[in-house]
């Protein structure tokens, strides 16, 4: 069987691994629960490639900080290189996520003083509350990478 030229593209790199994984899979459960807010507009949905990239970024964090609670427990160092390698990961993934919400999607993603991911793959446009603050900043997720 040929591989498409998507699949060609990413061989050899860890977005074969990642973000490929979410095509072989059934379920692409959005991991956000969050309903959409009163300051917040709905101005599209994600498409799979985007939830890819989503997933794959939430997946190596997840899978980062894992691995530096079991050394931790362990009483081991973590390697700093596989720590650093995947802080990056983490945040290039998430960059690369939002640039193609962005690009997509256009002046909406962009006019607004945020855009968010909420439950059911929906993406918002949120405005800023009586006290200045958009209120996904309110309730954002901080992940810890644990160095």
């Amino acid at each position: 069987m040929q591989q498409s030229k998507f699949e060609t593209a990413f061989k050899g790199t860890f977005l074969e691994k990642v973000v490929m994984d979410f095509f072989e899979k059934e379920d692409a459960k959005c991991p956000v629960e969050e309903e959409v807010g009163e300051n917040e507009q709905v101005i599209g949905t994600c498409l799979d490639l985007e939830k890819s990239f989503f997933l794959a970024s939430s997946k190596i964090a997840k899978d980062n900080n894992k691995y530096v609670n079991d050394c931790e427990k362990a009483g081991k160092e973590p390697d700093d290189h596989k720590v650093h390698m995947s802080k990056s990961m983490h945040k290039r993934l998430n960059e690369i996520f939002w640039l193609l919400i962005k690009e997509r999607i256009g002046k909406p993603a962009t006019e607004k003083d945020a855009v968010g991911i909420r439950k059911d793959w929906q993406i918002v446009a949120i405005e800023k509350e009586k006290d200045g603050c958009p209120g996904f900043f309110k309730v954002i997720e901080i992940r810890s990478f644990g160095i």
